[in-house]
């Protein structure tokens, strides 16, 4: 039985039959007698009609039209606003019946009209009249979900829901302060709710809630369908993990960006961990954030409630001591430089007796390597760089003391594996107070305090030259590090924006790190491995990959928080020498390995 719903206007001819006009002959449509509403019960109503004539044209469908009567049950509607039920074909005898099952109402007057069609004509008989007791209650076969959440919709399939919208509504016991349910769309199948969540603060419950369907006046409880959709963890990939690794938290129900906020206890306290947080349906993925090595058990909020995973999260060290109780000048007053099997030390302001202190990896500390050449006493401002590993260059500067600022010109380079200085050219220009000094292109660059321009020395043809290019200011007062004679560097101390240079050429932005939570200046770049950059900011670590652009903060070392250390990229990996306390500035006499794998 085909069963619709017309709401068109009937566009076909229509005729009313009647007993009359049976004896008028030939006639191509035949005639309708309606012969009244029978079983008219809970489940519906029946319409009985009979065809005295069927004219010379083939019946193609038959069935009723029925709207209600609500203001007077004996005006006729509009055709055109009839509901029908409809069946193809042709009634098996003259007197036929067809039961409404559906949109009727309890307790409501009805009109009916049976009809038959040919083609597109339609016959119909006189207007019946009845007293409806509704239809069967709603049927509920399945739901598109049992989870309750956040706002959304939910789909409910089934039978014998009344095609009125607002004749429709649906109710949670128990839920009513935390949830506005609302009918959006229906139709005898499917009823499309819409879920408002109206209270934020929902407490985790095991309990469970019938979902109630009223329609046009008939109920169906489904019980102890529907339960709190909370989103639970089932997986984190992984559950050994460095700081800096990509994680991926896997959820029981999908989530958005604004539902979640992961903490981890830390020291009695719930802290962030989760950097870059990317929600991909059921998935949270981002990287792990600078967190000290441990086990932690995950807390995560979002909309109102809060939850703890039951299995911890094992944050792995990133470092591991490698030499102790080292010897070590101070941090403060000496400015080191570094080899790939040895350290150089020295003070800041040259005094009586000047010496280059050197450690070499494994040794219980620092020795003296050579003193510097005799002129270099009580200088400061000078030129110190370590090129090709081998060669330390020193010289140029101005006298400390302030009574008596003369200007040094001598220049110097020592053979760190024959243990020899080398007297080299004078620098020809007046003033000699150097800020930076880098090799670049097979040359050595200087930086001077009164000189727009590099100065440039070639140790090949062992001369000095003015550079045309001007010194920007990034490399006169930023931080910066020279790969593959590519200039990377940061134009002031709370600079995010990383930037290309060759000589020559204009800067370009290479890339933006990531801010950091205290707003310190930085304290160091360096370079490591030819790909990474580590940037220090207070006790914070960024290490940035130069070819993939990605950049993230390094795990500390939580044995004694330092505020800075000397970065040094030793043949035996990169290591954080005699990192001191960032509050009382004490320093460790250790050296530490990054152990972590990048691979």
């Amino acid at each position: 039985m085909k069963k619709s719903i017309w709401y068109a206007i009937i566009a076909a001819s229509i005729f009313f039959g009647c007993e009359q006009e049976e004896f008028i002959s030939p006639r191509d449509y035949p005639f309708i007698e309606s012969l009244g509403v029978t079983q008219i019960n809970p489940n519906g109503a029946t319409i009985e009609a009979e065809i005295l004539k069927e004219g010379s044209s083939s019946i193609t469908e038959y069935g009723v039209y029925f709207n209600m009567s609500i203001d007077n049950p004996y005006a006729e509607p509009d055709i055109t606003d009839f509901q029908s039920v409809a069946i193809s074909g042709k009634p098996d005898e003259s007197i036929f019946s067809v039961r409404i099952d559906f949109d009727l109402v309890d307790q409501t007057n009805y009109f009916a009209k049976p009809y038959v069609k040919m083609g597109e004509t339609v016959i119909l008989g006189k207007s019946l009249t009845f007293l409806s007791q509704g239809v069967h209650s709603p049927v509920i076969d399945s739901v598109s979900t049992n989870k309750l959440f956040e706002d959304g919709e939910f789909i409910i399939y089934g039978d014998f829901f009344h095609s009125e919208l607002d004749r429709n509504w649906v109710e949670v016991p128990g839920l009513e302060d935390y949830y506005k349910f609302h009918v959006t769309e229906v139709s005898r199948n499917e009823m499309k709710v819409n879920v408002d969540r109206r209270y934020m603060n929902i407490q985790t419950s095991n309990n469970k809630f019938d979902l109630v369907v009223n329609s046009a006046g008939k109920k169906t409880v489904l019980p102890e369908h529907f339960s709190f959709g909370f989103p639970v963890i089932e997986e984190i990939s992984p559950l050994k993990i460095y700081s800096g690794d990509r994680i991926t938290i896997k959820f029981s129900e999908p989530v958005e960006d604004m539902q979640i906020y992961f903490q981890i206890m830390y020291d009695g306290a719930f802290v962030s961990f989760i950097e870059e947080m990317e929600v991909v349906g059921n998935e949270v993925r981002g990287i792990l954030g600078d967190t000290a090595p441990g086990e932690y058990l995950i807390k995560y909020s979002g909309g109102g409630f809060t939850s703890t995973f039951s299995q911890p999260l094992e944050v792995l060290s990133s470092w591991e001591t490698v030499f102790d109780d080292i010897s070590a000048p101070n941090f403060d007053n000496h400015e080191f430089l570094s080899t790939p099997d040895r350290l150089l030390a020295y003070e800041y302001i040259i005094r009586n007796e000047p010496s280059i202190l050197s450690y070499t990896l494994g040794s219980s500390g620092f020795i003296p390597l050579t003193k510097f050449p005799n002129s270099a006493e009580f200088r400061r401002g000078f030129l110190s760089a370590v090129v090709d590993d081998r060669y330390f260059y020193f010289g140029l500067g101005t006298n400390a003391d302030v009574y008596n600022n003369g200007y040094y010109k001598d220049f110097y380079r020592f053979d760190l594996n024959l243990g020899t200085w080398t007297k080299l050219k004078d620098f020809p220009f007046d003033y000699t107070m150097v800020t930076q000094a880098f090799e670049y292109e097979g040359k050595l660059y200087v930086v001077m305090n009164d000189y727009l321009n590099y100065r440039i020395y070639d140790p090949i043809k062992d001369s000095w030259e003015m550079s045309p290019f001007q010194v920007i200011d990034g490399i006169r007062k930023g931080g910066f590090e020279v790969v593959n004679d590519v200039i990377y560097y940061l134009n002031n101390s709370y600079d995010t924006i990383v930037k290309k240079l060759k000589i020559g050429s204009e800067p370009v932005d290479y890339l933006e790190i990531k801010s950091f939570e205290y707003g310190i200046g930085f304290n160091f770049f360096n370079v490591w491995e030819k790909n990474k950059f580590m940037i220090g900011f207070g006790s914070q670590i960024n290490m940035v990959n130069s070819d993939t652009k990605e950049s993230f903060s390094l795990q500390p070392v939580y044995e004694s928080s330092y505020s800075s250390f000397i970065p040094w990229d030793s043949k035996d990996g990169f290591l954080m020498a005699f990192p001191r306390h960032r509050n009382t500035y004490e320093q460790e006499n250790k050296i530490y390995k990054l152990i972590q794998p990048f691979d």
